[in-house]
C-alpha cells in the first residue's frame, strides 16, 4: 500500500494512495483511493471529498457456514464516494457535519432470502445520507448524536420484485452523553435503527422478531485511571433488557449484560 499526502497553506490536504492484493485462491487486483480537505480557519469550515476503490474475497465462514455459507462464492469489488461538510460554532464548542455519499459494489456478498444462503449480488448501489453533532456544554459534559440515512438497492432485481438489499435498515444511529473529569468519566448512550427489510419471517415469536432490526438498546459506560498507564473500564449494555433480532432468521440479540476490563498503556 502507498499513500502521498500534500498540504498547501496549512488549509489544503489533497491524498492518494494505490493498493495491491495477491490472493492465492482470488488473484491479484490493484485499487485506488482519494481525498481532498479544505479548512476555511476564518469560518470554522472544513469541506472534504473522497473517493475509494475495494475489492475482497469470502470469508472462511461465508464459504463454509453450515447454514448459510456457499462454497460458490467470488470475491467483490466496490467503488465509493463521498462529499461532506463540517461546521464549528461557539468558539469550536458544538461541531455539525453532515455527508452525502454513495457505494456502488459488484458481486455484493450477502444473505438471499430466496435461497437461505449467502449470494453474489450483481451490482447493487446504496446512497445516502450521514449526520452528527457534537457539543461541549462544559469543559466536562460532551454530548454527540449521528444518524444514517440510505437507500440500499439491488439493481438487478426482477420488474415487480421488491430491490431492497435485505439486513440493511433504511435508517441507523445512536447518542450519548458523557461526564469526564481529571481520571474518570462515566456516560450513557443508545443505539436505534429500523427494520431490516426483505428477510424471511421463520418461527416468529412476538413483535421483536416480526419487527427484526428495529431497536432501541440503551447503556451505561465508566472509565478510571488508575495511574498514568493504566485504567479500569465498565459497561452495561442493553440496560433494559429489551428483545431484538438482526433479522427474523437470526436467535435473539444479547440481553442485559455487564462487562469490567482494564487497560493498560505502554
Amino acid at each position: 500500500f502507498l499513500l502521498v499526502e500534500l498540504t498547501f497553506w496549512q488549509r489544503l490536504v489533497l491524498s492518494g494512495g494505490v493498493r495491491y492484493d495477491d490472493n492465492s485462491a482470488w488473484g491479484s487486483e490493484n485499487t485506488l483511493s482519494g481525498s481532498v480537505l479544505y479548512h476555511l480557519e476564518e469560518t470554522g469550515t472544513r469541506f472534504r471529498a473522497n473517493y475509494g476503490e475495494g475489492f475482497r474475497g469470502p470469508k472462511p465462514t461465508e464459504l463454509h457456514d453450515p447454514w448459510v455459507g456457499n462454497a460458490d462464492l467470488t470475491p467483490e469489488s466496490s467503488v465509493s464516494v463521498d462529499l461532506g461538510v463540517e461546521q464549528s460554532f461557539l468558539d469550536g464548542a458544538l461541531t455539525a457535519e453532515v455527508t452525502a455519499f454513495e457505494l456502488s459494489t459488484e458481486d455484493l456478498i450477502a444473505y438471499d432470502p430466496a435461497t437461505f444462503l449467502l449470494q453474489n449480488y450483481d451490482e447493487t448501489r446504496t446512497r445516502g445520507l450521514e449526520t452528527a453533532v457534537a457539543w461541549w456544554a462544559t469543559k466536562e459534559l460532551l454530548a454527540r448524536t449521528w444518524w444514517t440515512f440510505q437507500d440500499p438497492v439491488d439493481l438487478n432485481a426482477a420488474a415487480g420484485e421488491d430491490d431492497q438489499l435485505p439486513g440493511r435498515p433504511k435508517w441507523f444511529g445512536g447518542a450519548d452523553v458523557s461526564w469526564r473529569e481529571d481520571t474518570w468519566s462515566v456516560g450513557i448512550h443508545f443505539q436505534a435503527s429500523g427494520e431490516y427489510p426483505a428477510t424471511p419471517r421463520i418461527t416468529p415469536d412476538g413483535d421483536a422478531r416480526k419487527d427484526a432490526g428495529r431497536k432501541l438498546l440503551m447503556g451505561l459506560r465508566g472509565r478510571v485511571d488508575v495511574t498514568e498507564n493504566a485504567a479500569v473500564t465498565a459497561r452495561i449494555e442493553n440496560l433494559f433488557d429489551d428483545d431484538w433480532y438482526d433479522d427474523t432468521a437470526r436467535p435473539s440479540g444479547s440481553g442485559l449484560g455487564f462487562y469490567l476490563g482494564a487497560e493498560i498503556r505502554f
